[in-house]
């Protein structure tokens, strides 16, 4: 009994995270099953970054693409906590690929950065971008 319950709510949690996350590239807004969630613009072409904002148009993140050499960062910046986290850049290059992975990670929430959520993210995925380098040589450190 307890194993079906147990596999019914991860199989309704995982169709949760399956339903389709729809992009209007004119106007940035992101929604799932008919209802908006949040806007993404992203800015500049080979350094760049992404702002989100809420429905209403207040921004609420930033999400800065960090680069040196081969090796890739994104830094999350939550901006009413005032928190920033470094995490590995999975090529969230695209805002359709970014939206998918703040609504997989739960960041944001009725048009607001969910602090828990944002918390639990930074306690998981943070990395220390220096320790993709080699301090001695300035070069990057492939034994990672």
């Amino acid at each position: 009994m307890k194993f079906s319950l147990l596999l019914s709510l991860l199989f309704i949690n995982t169709l949760s995270y399956a339903q389709d996350v729809e992009l209007n590239k004119q106007s940035g807004i992101v929604s799932q099953e008919g209802n908006e969630l949040f806007r993404i613009e992203r800015e500049g072409i080979n350094d760049y970054y992404f702002e989100v904002f809420d429905i209403a148009g207040k921004r609420i993140m930033v999400v800065n693409y960090q680069h040196i050499g081969d090796s890739s960062w994104m830094e999350f910046i939550f901006l009413e906590s005032k928190k920033k986290v470094a995490v590995r850049n999975k090529i969230y290059r695209s805002k359709k690929r970014l939206a998918k992975l703040i609504i997989r990670e739960g960041l944001v929430k009725d048009s607001v950065v969910d602090d828990e959520a944002a918390n639990i993210f930074i306690l998981t995925k943070e990395i220390d971008p220096s320790l993709l380098f080699d301090n001695n040589s300035c070069g990057l450190n492939h034994n990672h």
